[in-house]
C-alpha cells in the first residue's frame, strides 16, 4: 500500500498486484513515478514515497508493516524536460 497525499494508504493492484507470479518470484513491484504523481496518490515533487507491506501465505495475511521513514528513500521526481535542439558551437568541427 502506498501513501496518498491525504496520508491514507492505498492498494492499487494496477501498479502492484502481489498475486501475480512475477511479483511473487521477484519479491518486489516497480511503480511508475507518473502513477505516484497522479490520482489516486497525487504526490508532489520532493515528497518521500512511503509504503506499507502486507504478506500473505497459507495462514492468511499479516498485519501491515510500519511505513518506511528513511529520508534517504525514494522521493517524488518529475519527468525531465525536453532537451533543447543542439547547436554547433564555435569550437566544434563537423568531422
Amino acid at each position: 500500500m502506498i501513501e496518498d497525499s491525504n496520508g491514507d494508504y492505498i492498494e492499487d493492484v494496477s501498479q502492484c498486484d502481489g498475486s501475480t507470479q512475477v511479483v511473487v518470484d521477484n519479491l518486489f513491484c516497480l511503480v511508475e513515478m507518473t502513477a505516484l504523481r497522479a490520482d489516486p496518490f497525487d504526490r508532489v515533487l520532493g515528497e518521500l514515497v512511503q509504503a506499507k507491506v502486507i504478506a500473505i501465505n497459507e495462514r492468511g495475511p499479516s498485519g501491515a508493516s510500519p511505513e518506511n521513514t528513511d529520508t534517504n528513500g525514494a522521493k517524488i521526481e518529475t519527468a525531465p524536460d525536453q532537451m533543447a535542439v543542439p547547436t554547433r558551437g564555435a569550437d566544434t568541427s563537423h568531422e
